[in-house]
């Protein structure tokens, strides 16, 4: 049996991923709209859809409060999607990479095995264990955490499913709490701030980073100096530099806006917290009210999204580092793109333009057709207005970051379901798609002859 999955695997494991995420959608959406998963008993179609599919994509996008419309077992419906969605994509993208590592030499396999195992005779179901063991270990605080916080305000029961849920929906990056206004009563709380910030950081990195991080520690406890993997290093990197200067960015920017009547030390935690859930969707503050200056700039940040192999969305980290890197040598006329005193190869950077131009005509279109069917029948001052809004949807769906500037609760039929394809979509990554639904790649017997062209 684990002869005939690991070969499944191998020859279709997008179509594998794509399958399994389907399915537990439509799973879920028939459990949401059981009469025991509402507390009116009743739920629409398209919103128990919208519902299954943002909680299993980890987005966070909600046509309904979940704190309110649904009931105990409506809510424990959610949470299971959750853990399902966050850490069935962590653990297919990692066997994925460690299995399909073909642009990796035979010294960077033998790292990347070593990294989870001392024994190089591991298979892929000893990496899943691995993964879930890690996963769930990092919950278990979370949730102990948690309900230290909550259970100063709730009974035993409620604080132990609020932190259990809360856990789940942190560390998944979901970003969907049961409570009405996000995290935004807590905006002044250090404690719960920090530690979904925490929750979130480790789930937005993905599990090559945490499990060699943890492993280089624990190896090398005693040694002044840690060596990481470049995989590792630009993650760790480009993730700080994001963190820090959109926290410096938001303090600057929102200082007249939602920071306005916020004490300086608050306005920090504000900051950094709101720079943390870009991979999330949980906020602090009302982001429709922010500055047009730091819409824009979470619209760039959610499309860059979270690491490869982690529960985020957006074209990832690594794909921003390498444009950044050949951006640098294309102004500095350089041939070799360089990122850390190494060579990037052209494998690698012809597959981050693909994904970037590939994701952004998903994006084009996607938008497109939304701000089509939802303001068909407005008037052109009432269509600029929603313009924004639905941009800044669009893309918090393909990211599957779960902010919103207040236009989910209102979006049509139509609208709906486009939102739900866009997280879906975005969930799996548009180079998954494009490879599951491609044909085989066929041989060129010939070749044309080369010619330039000028561009720029």
């Amino acid at each position: 049996m684990k002869k005939i999955q690991t070969s499944l695997l191998l020859r279709e494991p997008t179509l594998v991923l794509i399958f399994s995420f389907a399915c537990t959608i439509v799973i879920g959406t028939g459990l949401l709209m059981l009469p025991i998963s509402t507390k009116a008993g009743t739920i629409d179609f398209l919103d128990a859809l919208f519902t299954a599919t943002s909680a299993t994509c980890v987005t966070g996008l909600m046509t309904l409060d979940a704190g309110t419309i649904f009931s105990r077992f409506g809510q424990t419906v959610i949470m299971i999607l959750m853990q399902i969605g966050g850490l069935g994509i962590m653990t297919f993208s990692t066997i994925i990479i460690f299995l399909l590592g073909k642009q990796i030499s035979f010294k960077e396999k033998w790292m990347v095995q070593d990294s989870f195992s001392s024994s190089h005779g591991s298979n892929v179901f000893q990496l899943v264990k691995r993964v879930l063991i890690l996963s769930f270990g990092i919950e278990i605080i979370g949730l102990f955490l948690l309900f230290y916080s909550f259970s100063d305000t709730m009974d035993f029961g409620q604080a132990s499913f609020y932190a259990l849920f809360h856990t789940i929906s942190g560390f998944c990056n979901a970003g969907i709490t049961l409570f009405p206004d996000s995290l935004m009563s807590y905006k002044d709380d250090v404690f719960i701030n920090m530690t979904f910030a925490v929750l979130i950081i480790v789930g937005s990195l993905g599990f090559l980073v945490i499990a060699e991080l943890g492993n280089r520690l624990s190896r090398e406890k005693n040694a002044r100096r840690i060596n990481l993997t470049f995989h590792t290093r630009v993650i760790l990197a480009f993730s700080t530099a994001l963190i820090v200067l959109t926290t410096l960015m938001f303090f600057l920017m929102e200082q007249k806006h939602t920071l306005e009547n916020e004490p300086f030390l608050n306005q920090l935690l504000i900051s950094f917290f709101q720079a943390v859930t870009k991979t999330a969707g949980f906020v602090t503050i009302d982001f429709s009210q922010m500055a047009e200056s730091s819409v824009f700039m979470y619209i760039n940040l959610m499309f860059i999204g979270a690491a490869p192999g982690s529960v985020g969305g957006g074209i990832k980290v690594t794909a921003f580092a390498v444009l950044v890197a050949l951006t640098i040598a294309k102004l500095k006329n350089q041939e070799e793109v360089v990122l850390f005193k190494s060579t990037i190869d052209s494998v690698t950077v012809a597959k981050t333009v693909s994904v970037i131009i590939i994701s952004s005509v998903i994006i084009g279109v996607f938008f497109m057709l939304v701000l089509v069917s939802e303001t068909y029948e407005l008037t052109d001052i009432e269509s600029k207005a929603m313009f924004v809004k639905l941009l800044f949807e669009s893309i918090s769906a393909f990211g599957t970051v779960g902010l919103s500037l207040g236009a989910t609760a209102d979006l049509s039929g139509l609208g709906k379901f486009l939102i739900i394809l866009l997280m879906f979509i975005g969930r799996l990554g548009p180079l998954t798609v494009a490879l599951a639904v491609s044909l085989k790649e066929r041989k060129q017997l010939f070749s044309y002859s080369e010619e330039k062209l000028m561009v720029g």
